[in-house]
């Protein structure tokens, strides 16, 4: 099924359950149940598990988990299951707010993680607030003052010119210059 669609319906049957409950979770938001990439999402004991939607879902995640993993930004993976399609990861917080940038050590920290990718060529394109919550950074979680990014399954190898277009952009976005 299409990512939107399923979004679309989570929404239309989350809100016709209890509307009051379905608008105070939107404004409050912690943690998506889905991605794109992702059919399910649990935490649980201080791990998150992750049911991928196929095969090469699943495998363009842990590859991109093999150039990714060096950064001390990106959780563990501690578990794979290629039966299941299932990757278990360190639990590193909930999602970071627009709102938690005010903060000059959290801000720093955003800077240094931009300044990182870009230093290596690396987009992360989805990394802006959540289209129904515009406080909410997408794939980005903080916690204990230090941000980590959660999900680089759409993550593109570019030229450092475009990395410095791309980031500078985003630096300006979140007011970070």
């Amino acid at each position: 099924m299409n990512f939107l669609l399923e979004q679309i319906i989570y929404f239309i049957i989350n809100f016709i359950l209890n509307p009051v409950r379905f608008f105070k979770r939107l404004n409050n938001i912690k943690i998506l149940p889905f991605g794109r990439d992702v059919s399910k999402i649990e935490i649980i004991s201080g791990k998150i598990f992750k049911y991928y939607r196929s095969k090469d879902k699943y495998y363009k995640n842990l590859n991109y988990y093999h150039i990714m993993k060096k950064y001390d930004f990106v959780p563990k993976n501690l578990y794979i299951n290629e039966d299941n399609y299932l990757i278990v990861q360190e639990f590193k917080g909930n999602l970071l707010k627009v709102s938690d940038l005010s903060n000059n050590i959290i801000k720093n920290d955003l800077i240094r993680i931009f300044d990182k990718l870009e230093e290596n060529n690396i987009i992360v394109p989805d990394i802006y607030p959540l289209f129904f919550n515009k406080n909410v950074i997408n794939n980005l979680t903080l916690m204990n003052n230090k941000i980590f990014l959660i999900d680089y399954g759409s993550i593109l190898i570019v030229s450092s010119i475009e990395c410095e277009i791309f980031y500078t952009r985003l630096k300006k976005y979140y007011n970070l210059i």
